[in-house]
Protein backbone atom coordinates (compact mmCIF):
# COMPACT_ATOMS: atom_id res chain seq x y z
CA UNK A 1 0.00 0.00 0.00
CA UNK A 2 2.81 2.01 0.42
CA UNK A 3 3.24 2.92 -3.39
CA UNK A 4 -0.08 3.67 -3.94
CA UNK A 5 0.18 6.38 -1.38
CA UNK A 6 3.37 7.42 -2.72
CA UNK A 7 2.32 7.74 -6.50
CA UNK A 8 -0.97 9.57 -4.95
CA UNK A 9 1.14 11.98 -3.26
CA UNK A 10 3.37 12.12 -6.43
CA UNK A 11 0.29 13.31 -8.88
CA UNK A 12 0.51 16.75 -9.90
CA UNK A 13 -2.71 16.18 -13.22
CA UNK A 14 -4.91 13.37 -12.58
CA UNK A 15 -5.73 10.26 -10.57
CA UNK A 16 -7.86 7.34 -12.36
CA UNK A 17 -9.02 4.74 -10.25
CA UNK A 18 -10.86 1.65 -11.23
CA UNK A 19 -12.25 -0.84 -9.47
CA UNK A 20 -13.43 -3.71 -10.14
CA UNK A 21 -13.11 -6.40 -7.16
CA UNK A 22 -12.57 -6.21 -3.40
CA UNK A 23 -9.73 -3.82 -2.76
CA UNK A 24 -7.86 -2.94 0.01
CA UNK A 25 -8.12 0.99 -1.01
CA UNK A 26 -11.57 1.11 -0.03
CA UNK A 27 -11.32 -0.94 3.34
CA UNK A 28 -13.41 0.47 6.16
CA UNK A 29 -9.80 -0.14 8.34
CA UNK A 30 -7.16 2.22 8.65
CA UNK A 31 -5.84 1.32 4.91
CA UNK A 32 -9.16 2.42 3.16
CA UNK A 33 -9.00 5.69 5.41
CA UNK A 34 -5.31 6.78 4.75
CA UNK A 35 -5.67 6.45 0.95
CA UNK A 36 -8.80 8.69 1.30
CA UNK A 37 -6.69 11.17 3.15
CA UNK A 38 -3.92 11.02 0.20
CA UNK A 39 -6.76 11.11 -1.86
CA UNK A 40 -8.04 14.52 -0.70
CA UNK A 41 -4.50 15.97 -0.31
CA UNK A 42 -4.43 15.34 -4.12
CA UNK A 43 -7.61 17.12 -4.35
CA UNK A 44 -6.51 20.27 -2.21
CA UNK A 45 -3.34 20.09 -4.86
CA UNK A 46 -5.54 20.62 -7.69
CA UNK A 47 -5.50 16.83 -8.59
CA UNK A 48 -8.75 15.70 -10.85
CA UNK A 49 -9.62 12.25 -9.58
CA UNK A 50 -11.91 9.85 -11.32
CA UNK A 51 -13.02 6.52 -9.79
CA UNK A 52 -14.97 3.57 -11.71
CA UNK A 53 -16.46 1.27 -10.12
CA UNK A 54 -17.99 -1.88 -10.03
CA UNK A 55 -21.65 -1.78 -8.74
CA UNK A 56 -20.91 -5.17 -7.08
CA UNK A 57 -18.22 -3.21 -5.20
CA UNK A 58 -20.18 0.00 -4.53
CA UNK A 59 -22.90 -2.14 -3.03
CA UNK A 60 -20.23 -4.19 -0.68
CA UNK A 61 -18.95 -1.17 0.89
CA UNK A 62 -19.33 -0.35 4.55
CA UNK A 63 -21.36 2.61 5.50
CA UNK A 64 -18.23 4.84 6.52
CA UNK A 65 -17.34 5.00 2.79
CA UNK A 66 -20.30 6.58 1.62
CA UNK A 67 -20.44 8.86 4.95
CA UNK A 68 -16.80 10.06 3.66
CA UNK A 69 -18.19 10.46 0.23
CA UNK A 70 -21.19 12.20 0.95
CA UNK A 71 -18.76 14.70 4.03
CA UNK A 72 -15.67 15.17 1.49
CA UNK A 73 -15.80 14.34 -1.81
CA UNK A 74 -19.48 14.28 -3.57
CA UNK A 75 -19.26 17.90 -3.97
CA UNK A 76 -16.24 18.25 -4.73
CA UNK A 77 -15.17 19.87 -8.43
CA UNK A 78 -12.67 17.33 -9.24
CA UNK A 79 -14.32 14.30 -7.61
CA UNK A 80 -16.17 12.03 -9.74
CA UNK A 81 -17.29 8.33 -9.04
CA UNK A 82 -19.15 6.09 -11.86
CA UNK A 83 -20.25 2.41 -12.04
CA UNK A 84 -19.69 0.38 -14.53
CA UNK A 85 -20.39 -3.51 -15.37
CA UNK A 86 -17.70 -6.01 -16.44
CA UNK A 87 -14.51 -4.65 -14.15
CA UNK A 88 -12.22 -7.11 -13.22
CA UNK A 89 -9.37 -5.78 -11.61
CA UNK A 90 -8.01 -3.18 -9.72
CA UNK A 91 -5.55 -0.36 -11.33
CA UNK A 92 -4.39 3.12 -10.69
CA UNK A 93 -3.60 5.75 -13.61
CA UNK A 94 -1.46 8.47 -12.32
CA UNK A 95 -0.84 11.18 -14.62
CA UNK A 96 -1.32 9.44 -17.64
CA UNK A 97 2.60 8.21 -17.71
CA UNK A 98 2.10 5.43 -14.23
CA UNK A 99 0.05 2.72 -14.13
CA UNK A 100 -0.22 1.04 -10.61
CA UNK A 101 -1.80 -2.75 -10.95
CA UNK A 102 -2.97 -4.33 -7.57
CA UNK A 103 -1.79 -8.14 -8.06
CA UNK A 104 -4.80 -10.14 -6.45
CA UNK A 105 -3.27 -12.90 -3.79
CA UNK A 106 -3.84 -16.11 -5.85
CA UNK A 107 -4.51 -17.87 -2.18
CA UNK A 108 -7.11 -15.42 -1.36
CA UNK A 109 -8.14 -13.62 -4.30
CA UNK A 110 -9.96 -10.65 -1.96
CA UNK A 111 -6.78 -9.63 -1.00
CA UNK A 112 -3.94 -7.64 -2.18
CA UNK A 113 -0.36 -10.15 -3.13
CA UNK A 114 1.23 -6.93 -4.50
CA UNK A 115 1.07 -3.48 -6.91
CA UNK A 116 2.94 -3.41 -9.88
CA UNK A 117 4.12 0.03 -11.25
CA UNK A 118 4.67 0.82 -14.76
CA UNK A 119 6.07 4.04 -15.38
CA UNK A 120 5.65 4.37 -19.36
CA UNK A 121 3.77 6.69 -21.05
CA UNK A 122 3.31 4.01 -24.16
CA UNK A 123 1.30 1.40 -21.43
CA UNK A 124 -0.82 4.34 -19.68
CA UNK A 125 -1.72 5.36 -23.20
CA UNK A 126 -2.84 2.29 -23.98
CA UNK A 127 -4.66 1.47 -20.28
CA UNK A 128 -6.14 5.23 -20.74
CA UNK A 129 -7.78 4.08 -24.39
CA UNK A 130 -9.14 1.28 -22.86
CA UNK A 131 -10.49 2.95 -19.52
CA UNK A 132 -12.47 6.51 -21.67
CA UNK A 133 -15.02 4.21 -23.62
CA UNK A 134 -15.96 2.50 -20.00
CA UNK A 135 -15.91 6.00 -18.18
CA UNK A 136 -18.14 7.53 -20.88
CA UNK A 137 -20.49 4.72 -20.74
CA UNK A 138 -20.08 4.24 -17.05
CA UNK A 139 -23.27 5.71 -14.82
CA UNK A 140 -22.42 8.39 -12.09
CA UNK A 141 -22.67 6.77 -8.66
CA UNK A 142 -25.70 7.59 -6.96
CA UNK A 143 -25.43 7.39 -2.68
Amino acid sequence: MDLLIERLDAADDQVVMAVGRSSAQFDIGDVGDLVAQHLEAALERGVEIAVLMSPHIVDTLPPSVGERYSETFADHPEFRVRTAEGLGGTFNLIDDVEVCIEVPNPLNPGEAFAMIDMKDPEFAADVREEFAPRWETAEPLAI
